[in-house]
């Protein structure tokens, strides 16, 4: 038996990375997310497993997390910090 996270919440995890691929500046609730993103990348699931998977993609360092109050969260790309970005560059 696999250990791992089922194949649901997988699918439903690639279908939120490709959605940031398409649009790195987009943050949104587990609930937007639900209603808005997954549609538009032709997919339907409930609550739970979005959670799972948003869960998932955080673990791989491909989402954030962030506290906006009353228990409310926004996931968006991971925020870099450009000033760490150009001295890489350097």
């Amino acid at each position: 038996m696999r250990a791992g996270p089922d194949l649901r919440v997988e699918q439903i995890a690639a279908a939120i990375a490709r959605y940031l691929t398409l649009h790195p500046s987009a943050a949104d609730s587990s609930r937007g997310i639900t209603q808005w993103w997954l549609p538009t990348m032709g997919m339907e699931s409930d609550g739970d497993t979005v959670e799972q998977a948003l869960r998932l993609l955080e673990a791989r360092g491909v989402v954030e997390n962030v506290s906006m109050g009353d228990n409310q969260r926004l996931w968006r790309t991971p925020q870099r910090d450009a000033g760490h970005d150009a001295a890489q560059e350097n």
